[in-house]
């Protein structure tokens, strides 16, 4: 790479960077969080410039810490921000960015009601794009977790992130496309002070039972023990085993759990229609709280072992399991599993959520590393190609060892699920950082990209092709290395006679994925040539090369499609981009030439102090 002549403005970005590095350090060398207010106290010089790459690098690394501060906090700490508007403005764009579940932009806006009409111009942007995301995500890979987490299930619905998938159902390799919409919810019973529920409840009533066919939900309920309690009698006492699910009927009773010396505290009651002990569908440990009649109380009583005989019969009774447990896992003040210790993994957190799988932040308790733990979806649990799938990502990785390449360090089952261990990356996803930031200068772009080519090469000399390249699947650590990540859709190059029924579907991400991946053909290492052109473009330019998301209207784009003159349309690339760009963008996979030995000889970490 040639040299450039040092600028003044140059010396500046040095010195940021160098004052960021500086306290990008302490968060590597201390257990704790590390003060910033107190840094910037010992640093009484610090100008505009510096303070704001402080700040922007401080709330990045909080949020990905699961240790989110809000923008009031900041202005708090630093008084003198209060008059600088423009930067609380991109301080609270970006708190919205970071939010793992955003509050609606009417209810963010609101915080700052100077700020109102600036927020609300770019916030209903960012919005609508979530919105429109939410309801194209479809089956097939793990779209709408979001991306903050660090794991190899890195996602965030957006426009960009939309997977499709398409069976070949006649020799003609004619396409249906089935869009999977998100069930419809109906709402949970409230407390009796806001919404009273008179009489008893029918299984069929209740979420997430709802979503059933009736008549099966009648004859899951077929199966219920009835029993009635009388005032102050136990339903459930803290410490039982757990081995049933528990419909209350009628009455209304509180939730009781007594703390290490033995003290009760009520923490919620339940009346009509409340689905309670259904972490006995998961596990048998001891029932983790008291539930005590507060009146005459009727439940229906379903044994654990019940409820997975019918869904092993009926795959969507294992969906009503999903989506009971997405109201307690992973939820926005606290998820259930929060805490807990699996196999020998202690889990601390939810990392992301999406149609597949669900990610945790834990902790190893033998050796005190962080990890993120990998756990199937549990409405696929009994569904034996997604179940062999998600065994299949772990057996490819299992073997992986690469320093751009997330790592995989065991399996287990538990949870009544299953679970893969893998390096956890402290940092963030391209997609991010380019949303946050916009286009990579080309020094950054030629880091980024050596270290992502050095990262596919290793997978395509091994004989596996990704699949689903796209920058929310590439997360930079905070060391500035960069993790290809998300190996869920990766396949063989050469499949084998008995291979996955879904090798034999059309899965991927639409504006990432090459002509032929888009019309089900058989595919090899060009067709990861094709989305890492795309994924290149987006780094380059911060947008998507493809604006189209339809599937259907892709594929017309495609059949006359000819890759655009770049050197033409972006002056501002140099030659050997313009030359990478070209190469990997053919239409015709036999064209496309990508020689990832040579990018990878451009792999260098980035320093991610100074890009946030």
């Amino acid at each position: 790479m040639s040299a450039h002549p040092t600028s003044p403005a140059d010396a500046d970005d040095r010195a940021d960077a160098t004052l960021a590095g500086e306290y990008s350090a302490f968060w590597g060398a201390s257990a704790q969080v590390p003060d910033l207010f107190a840094f910037l106290r010992d640093h009484p010089n610090v100008d505009r410039e510096q303070r704001t790459r402080l700040l922007f690098l401080d709330q990045a690394r909080r949020w990905a810490s699961g240790e989110g501060r809000s923008v009031e906090e900041y202005l708090r700490g630093c008084p003198e921000l209060a008059i600088d508007s423009d930067l609380v403005l991109r301080l609270l764009v970006r708190e919205y960015h970071f939010h793992e579940n955003s509050p609606s932009v009417t209810e963010f806006v609101d915080r700052f009601p100077l700020l109102r009409n600036q927020l609300l111009d770019q916030l209903c942007v960012i919005d609508n794009e979530r919105t429109s995301a939410h309801h194209r995500s479809v089956g097939g890979s793990y779209d709408g977790v979001d991306e903050t987490q660090a794991s190899s299930l890195i996602d965030i619905p957006n426009p960009d992130e939309t997977t499709f998938e398409a069976a070949h159902h006649d020799p003609n390799h004619t396409m249906t496309v089935t869009v999977s919409r998100p069930p419809k919810k109906s709402s949970k019973p409230r407390p009796a002070e806001t919404v009273p529920i008179i009489g008893p409840r029918r299984l069929r009533q209740c979420f997430p039972f709802d979503t059933l066919r009736a008549e099966l939900a009648d004859e899951l309920e077929s199966h219920m023990v009835e029993k009635t309690f009388a005032t102050g009698e136990y339903l459930i006492r803290q410490g039982d085993p757990g081995d049933s699910l528990i419909l209350i009927r009628d009455g209304w009773a509180n939730i009781v759990v007594a703390d290490e010396h033995g003290v009760p505290h009520e923490i919620d009651r339940s009346g009509p229609g409340a689905i309670l002990g259904e972490m006995a569908l998961l596990t048998e440990a001891p029932r983790s709280a008291n539930i005590i009649a507060r009146e005459t109380v009727t439940i229906s009583i379903l044994s654990a072992q019940t409820f997975h005989d019918y869904a092993r019969k009926h795959p969507q009774i294992s969906e009503v399991l999903t989506q009971l447990f997405a109201e307690r896992l992973g939820g926005n003040r606290r998820d259930v599993l929060a805490g807990k210790t699996l196999d020998r993994y202690r889990i601390v957190r939810r990392l992301g959520r999406g149609g597949m799988a669900i990610v945790y932040e834990g902790v190893d308790d033998q050796s005190g590393r962080r990890v993120a733990l990998k756990m199937l979806s549990h409405r696929l649990v009994y569904d034996k190609p997604s179940l062999a799938w998600f065994q299949r990502e772990a057996d490819i990785i299992e073997g992986f060892e690469h320093e751009n390449i997330v790592k995989m360090s065991g399996r287990f089952h538990a949870f009544h699920s299953y679970f893969i261990v893998m390096e956890f990356c402290d940092g963030i996803t391209l997609e991010r950082l380019v949303r946050l930031n916009g286009p990579m200068n080309p020094n950054d772009f030629r880091k980024t990209f050596g270290q992502l080519a050095a990262a596919l090469l290793y997978a395509h000399e091994r004989d596996v092709i990704h699949r689903d390249l796209k920058p929310v699947n590439m997360m930079v650590n905070f060391d500035g290395m960069l993790k290809l990540m998300d190996f869920g859709l990766a396949m063989p190059l050469h499949t084998v006679p008995d291979a996955l029924e879904l090798d034999r579907q059309v899965v991927g991400t639409p504006r990432y994925m090459a002509p032929e991946q888009l019309m089900g053909r058989e595919l090899t290492e060009a067709a990861d040539y094709f989305s890492l052109g795309c994924t290149a473009y987006k780094l380059l330019t911060g947008n998507s090369l493809f604006v189209e998301s339809d599937v259907i209207k892709l594929r017309e784009i495609h059949a006359g499609w000819k890759g655009p003159d770049f050197p033409a349309l972006h002056p501002e690339f140099s030659p050997e981009i313009c030359e990478l760009l070209t190469g990997c963008l053919h239409r015709r996979p036999e064209a496309r030439v990508c020689d990832l030995a040579k990018y990878a000889d451009w792999a260098e970490p980035l320093d991610v102090a100074r890009l946030l």
